[in-house]
C-alpha cells in the first residue's frame, strides 16, 4: 500500500516532468453565410482542470453541405483540447439516419473523441491527413435503426473533441443523409420530374 507522502511526491514529479499546456484565452464561431445553416447564440468556457475549451453551438440546418467555422486562440503554442458540442435542428426535407462531419484546418490536429445522438452507433473517426495545404479529418455518425432517426423538426446532438497546437481555425462541414425510404421517395420524385421533360 502506497503512503500518502509517496503519492504527493509522485504528483509533484509529474507536474515538473509533464509539459505545460496552453490555455485557450479566446474563441469565436460563425457560419459561412450561404444560408445552409443558421446559428443560435453559442457559448464557450475554459476548463483549466482538463485543459479543454468547451464550445456549445445551437444550429438549424436547412440543406447540405453546411459549413461553420470555429476559432480558438491560445496563450502559448502548446496542445490544448476543445469540445465542439453541436445541437442541430433538422430543417431539411427528410429524416436523418447518417450525419457526416468533415473537419479541416491549415495545421495538424487530432480528433480525440466523438459523441453521438442517443440510440445511434459509435461514430467512425478518420484521423486527419494532409490534403493539399489543409489537414482534413472526418467523423461519420450512423443511426441505430428505426425509431432513432432524427425526424424533420427534431434535433440531434453531435460532439467532437479536438487537440491542436497553438491558435487555430477549423472549418466544419456538415452533411446529413436521409433514411432509406426517404431516399427512395426522393429518387422517384427525380425520375418523375425527368419524365415530364
Amino acid at each position: 500500500m502506497f503512503s500518502k507522502h509517496w503519492l504527493v511526491g509522485w504528483v509533484a514529479t509529474l507536474a515538473v516532468v509533464m509539459p505545460a499546456m496552453a490555455d485557450v484565452i479566446g474563441a469565436d464561431c460563425w457560419a459561412d453565410g450561404d444560408g445552409a445553416v443558421t446559428m443560435g447564440p453559442w457559448t464557450w468556457y475554459w476548463d483549466d482542470g482538463t485543459q479543454t475549451a468547451n464550445m456549445n453551438v445551437p444550429e438549424c440546418q436547412h440543406w447540405a453541405p453546411a459549413h461553420i467555422f470555429t476559432e480558438f486562440i491560445t496563450d502559448t503554442p502548446e496542445d490544448p483540447f476543445a469540445w465542439i458540442l453541436k445541437e442541430v435542428e433538422n430543417d431539411t426535407t427528410f429524416d436523418w439516419t447518417d450525419y457526416h462531419i468533415n473537419i479541416s484546418a491549415p495545421q495538424t490536429f487530432g480528433i480525440v473523441l466523438a459523441l453521438e445522438p442517443t440510440g445511434w452507433l459509435s461514430p467512425v473517426i478518420t484521423p486527419p491527413t494532409l490534403q493539399g495545404s489543409e489537414w482534413v479529418g472526418a467523423v461519420d455518425y450512423y443511426y441505430g435503426g428505426p425509431g432513432t432517426e432524427i425526424l424533420m423538426g427534431g434535433t440531434g446532438e453531435f460532439g467532437v473533441r479536438l487537440q491542436f497546437t497553438g491558435s487555430v481555425t477549423f472549418c466544419i462541414e456538415q452533411i446529413p443523409t436521409p433514411e432509406p425510404s426517404s431516399l427512395a421517395l426522393l429518387a422517384l420524385g427525380a425520375v418523375a420530374l425527368l419524365r415530364r421533360r
